[in-house]
């Protein structure tokens, strides 16, 4: 999807002195950033790419401050999911899908991360683990919830492989439409998607195709997470101010 450019205007008398500012910051940035090793300086990059020539100095003041701390965080998840996964090269390559997705969200680094992990504690297999943290980030943003209020239910469904009428109320509740989706999913009217709930009939595959039906190119939820991170809101998360 084409990436939204911003343009916040800088105060033309003090233009040429802020510039050099915000270019000898954005360079400190990036040397500090190949020091701390690759990972976390594709997600700088990343995130830079999303903003560059839109920056007022306190937002790259706050860019700077997120850098930092995003950098703090990246070592413990990197250490939690190599750890995880017992291996160092599923660990990198997930790590380089986080970043980049992290870059393109309305959420927070911390946000994100959190729901990496808690998707393989719920016994998301690791190569799933980013396709589905957009898939419900989708979802989440269309609905205007947390990542983590669509995650939680989710995550139960597929830890378990049973899908109780109680998720799928609490789905419905956080404003995920999942009767009328379901019942697309699987060809049968909401009604019956109730009773089939009731019976036990409704399986973890159905909401994985469903949450995945929604996410994807004329589904009700496709893009809404990029789109919702060019927006104010968006912006900030990723700013983190």
């Amino acid at each position: 999807m084409k990436r939204t450019m911003f343009s916040v205007g800088l105060d033309i008398n003090n233009f040429e002195k802020n510039s050099k500012r915000v270019n000898q910051q954005f360079r400190d940035i990036g040397q500090t950033a190949e020091k701390e090793g690759g990972k976390i300086d594709v997600f700088s990059r990343n995130l830079k790419r999303g903003i560059m020539g839109a920056l007022s100095i306190t937002a790259v003041t706050a860019f700077i401050r997120q850098v930092s701390r995003v950098r703090g965080e990246f070592e413990q998840l990197e250490i939690a999911i190599q750890t995880f996964l017992g291996s160092k090269e599923k660990a990198d390559k997930l790590m380089a899908q986080i970043s980049k997705t992290a870059a393109i969200t309305p959420f927070t680094m911390q946000e994100v991360s959190q729901g990496a992990q808690q998707l393989l504690a719920f016994g998301v297999e690791a190569e799933k683990v980013d396709e589905t943290l957009r898939q419900l980030g989708n979802v989440a943003s269309g609905v205007n919830r947390s990542l983590g209020d669509i995650i939680a239910p989710f995550g139960r469904i597929q830890a378990t492989g049973r899908v109780a009428t109680l998720d799928l109320q609490t789905l419905a509740a956080r404003g995920v439409p999942v009767y009328e989706e379901l019942a697309r999913v699987i060809g049968v009217t909401s009604e019956e998607v109730g009773k089939m709930a009731t019976a036990g009939t409704i399986t973890r595959e159905h909401i994985i195709e469903m949450f995945r039906a929604m996410s994807a190119e004329g589904g009700k939820f496709a893009g809404l997470m990029e789109k919702a991170a060019v927006g104010t809101k968006g912006l900030s998360a990723n700013l983190g101010v």
